[in-house]
């Protein structure tokens, strides 16, 4: 099982997708205590196959019951949310991602949350019409980590779409000068709710058209300063 696993990973890091996918499913077969998670894990990042990333997710979950497992490093409650969020299935993506969420709080750890999945709870808060607990999802990813670069662009979309320009201003510019350094990204897949500098450029451009002003660089450093100073995260 162990050299169908090491053949799987070359394959896939190489982009020879059907030769990697054909030694893993050997891997599994062989011994799926040990490969059913990452099998799930790539199901849902590279394969894009979300309802076959969920049964193997859960038939590497039926091996530990009652304890978090953490596929390929990552939270198998927030995968399950991954999956679902892709499904379809709003309200059980939401459950997951916030059973990953108390998991991780309840022992202190609230530090180490992806906070994807935030974003996530605020892009499906949104799809639900629940603007207010959008944006507060963001907020909480925002007083984990001020540089969170999707935060601020998905609330600065939520403001310029609910009349709140200057505020959209002040949270677009802020994506747009953390982006080269800090945006969520991966060498090998394009992430979920993953950010490029078009859109930022065109948020950017809809809300400065929008507000009416010629507001310069200068002055909207100002103002975000004067924004970071008043928040309350």
């Amino acid at each position: 099982a162990d050299i169908y696993h090491e053949l799987s990973v070359n394959h896939l890091k190489n982009g020879n997708y059907s030769e990697s996918f054909r030694y893993m499913f050997k891997a599994v077969e062989k011994d799926p205590k040990e490969y059913a998670g990452y099998f799930g894990w790539t199901l849902l990042y590279y394969y894009r196959d979300y309802q076959k990333a969920l049964e193997y997710l859960q038939l590497y979950d039926e091996f530990t019951p009652n304890f978090s497992d953490f596929p390929s490093g990552e939270n198998i409650n927030y995968l399950y949310g991954i999956a679902h969020m892709q499904l379809g299935n709003s309200e059980k993506a939401l459950e997951e991602f916030n059973t990953y969420i108390d998991a991780e709080t309840a022992i202190d750890a609230e530090s180490f949350i992806d906070l994807a999945a935030f974003v996530h709870k605020g892009r499906i808060y949104e799809k639900l019409g629940r603007t207010s607990e959008a944006v507060r999802a963001y907020e909480k990813a925002l007083e984990l980590n001020e540089r969170c670069v999707e935060a601020y662009y998905f609330l600065a979309d939520v403001e310029f779409r609910t009349n709140q320009v200057e505020q959209a201003a002040i949270h677009i510019e802020k994506a747009e000068s953390l982006y080269a350094n800090f945006r969520a990204r991966d060498a090998y897949v394009e992430l979920f709710h993953e950010i490029y500098p078009e859109q930022i450029k065109s948020l950017k451009e809809l809300i400065f058209a929008e507000s009416g002003n010629e507001w310069n660089q200068i002055d909207l450093s100002d103002m975000c300063e004067l924004n970071e100073n008043s928040m309350n995260f």
